[in-house]
């Protein structure tokens, strides 16, 4: 039999070899690139484990103990949130403010463990604390940011000669229980259902700290104008200790 020639056409194996992998292989490209973004997140070291346990049981003992007040609490909030004779009734109770304290403290404590765990898998804040420290780092700066706010409120009563801002602080609270909420729920929609994206976590997150802010607002708006202060000492204390601070607090969460 005559031997076959084979014609090899070296002008297009040459094309071929100077494509990049991208082109050349487009299926192995996309192969490689959905493991390496499945392979992402790193698994928990054993430190992270037991800082997870020592966590979840607290939140569960919180929760086994005042269930009737974090269900109260949360009641109240959502009842409250476009019903100012709603909020007015939580500062006429001392049992209510209760109720809202202790609910606030619990969902701040499930947001922080959260946000803990999910930034140790996908680096969301990078740092190289274990999660354990960053629980305490989120729900602490949390509590900072609360307790800046009461001391703050304290001081403009005090300067003031009246009780208004400790009001107005204690309505925050409030609004805080619906915002936090609402921030958890978007974190649960997270991990339930992969076609939601961190960066629509994101942007559902900050619509969410926009509207509830902006409900509290108008309504300290209202209140503040309607007590004899000017429109000039509302637009001065809305920038100095409702804005300003915010943005600081968001700083230091992205940074």
């Amino acid at each position: 039999m005559p031997n076959a020639v084979i014609s090899i056409d070296t002008t297009s194996c040459t094309k071929v070899a100077s494509l990049p992998v991208s082109q050349a292989w487009p299926d192995s490209y996309i192969a490689v690139e959905e493991f390496a973004g499945q392979a992402s997140s790193t698994p928990l070291s054993l430190v992270d484990n037991i800082s997870n346990l020592i966590i979840v049981v607290i939140i569960l003992s919180l929760f086994t103990v005042t269930f009737m007040r974090i269900a109260e609490g949360l009641i109240l909030s959502a009842k409250s949130i476009f019903n100012a004779k709603r909020v007015i009734e939580i500062e006429q109770q001392n049992h209510l403010q209760n109720s809202r304290n202790i609910t606030i403290t619990f969902l701040a404590i499930i947001l922080a463990f959260m946000f803990s765990n999910y930034n140790a898998n996908h680096a969301i804040v990078e740092n190289s604390f274990s999660t354990g420290i960053n629980f305490l780092f989120a729900f602490g700066t949390l509590s900072l940011y609360l307790l800046f706010r009461a001391i703050a409120a304290n001081i403009m009563d005090w300067v003031n000669r009246a009780s208004l801002f400790k009001m107005l602080n204690r309505f925050y609270s409030t609004y805080c229980i619906i915002m936090i909420s609402l921030i958890i729920i978007s974190f649960l929609a997270l991990v339930a259902f992969e076609s939601i994206t961190f960066r629509h976590v994101a942007i559902s997150i900050l619509t969410t700290v926009f509207l509830t802010n902006l409900l509290y607002y108008i309504r300290c708006s209202q209140i503040i104008i309607s007590n004899g202060f000017s429109h000039f000492f509302l637009i001065l204390y809305l920038c100095t200790l409702e804005i300003l601070p915010q943005a600081v607090l968001a700083h230091l969460i992205l940074s």
